[in-house]
C-alpha cells in the first residue's frame, strides 16, 4: 500500500511538472486567451529527469544528433555534466542502466522513459524525435 502512495505521489509530481513546463512555454493556454498561439520551434524538445528525489528540467533543447531519446539524454548529460551508463549489446537496442548516481536494480527501481506522457515499447536509441516532444526519464518501479 505504501508503494502505491509513493507511486501516486511521484506520478502526480511528474504530471504537474509536465503541465507547468507546457504552461510556461505556451503549449497550454487559457480558453479565454484570445491571442494567437506562440510558434513552437519543432527543432526543439524538452527533457525531464526524475531520479526519485528531484526532477530536473531542460526546455528548448535542440534536436540532438542522432535525434533519438537516447541521443537527447546523452547530449544533455554531456552539457550538464551528469553521467549515463548504457548497455548497447542487445539487438533490440540500447538499455539505459544508470543516470547520475541512480543505477537500475537499486531498491527494485529502474530507469524508464516516456514521450509526451506515453511509454514507448522500443529502446531509447530506436525512438526518433521529430521536435516538439517532451521526454521524461524517471527512476521508479517498473510498470511492465
Amino acid at each position: 500500500m505504501r508503494n502505491f502512495f509513493i507511486n501516486l505521489t511521484v506520478a502526480t509530481v511528474v504530471a504537474m511538472a509536465v503541465f507547468l513546463i507546457g504552461f510556461s512555454s505556451g503549449l497550454v493556454r487559457n480558453s479565454f486567451d484570445q491571442t494567437l498561439p506562440q510558434t513552437i520551434n519543432i527543432g526543439e524538445v524538452s527533457l525531464l529527469v526524475n531520479n526519485g528525489e528531484i526532477i530536473k528540467s531542460y526546455a528548448s533543447v535542440p534536436l540532438p544528433n542522432p535525434p533519438t531519446v537516447l541521443g537527447l539524454l546523452e547530449t544533455v548529460g554531456e552539457q550538464e555534466r551528469f553521467t549515463t551508463e548504457v548497455d548497447r549489446s542487445s539487438s533490440l537496442g540500447a538499455f539505459v542502466k544508470k543516470i547520475g548516481d541512480k543505477a537500475n536494480g537499486n531498491n527494485k527501481m529502474y530507469w524508464q522513459y516516456y514521450v509526451n506522457g506515453s511509454q514507448p515499447q522500443v529502446a531509447a536509441d530506436k525512438f526518433i524525435l521529430q521536435g516538439g516532444e517532451t521526454v521524461l526519464w524517471t527512476f521508479s518501479a517498473s510498470e511492465l
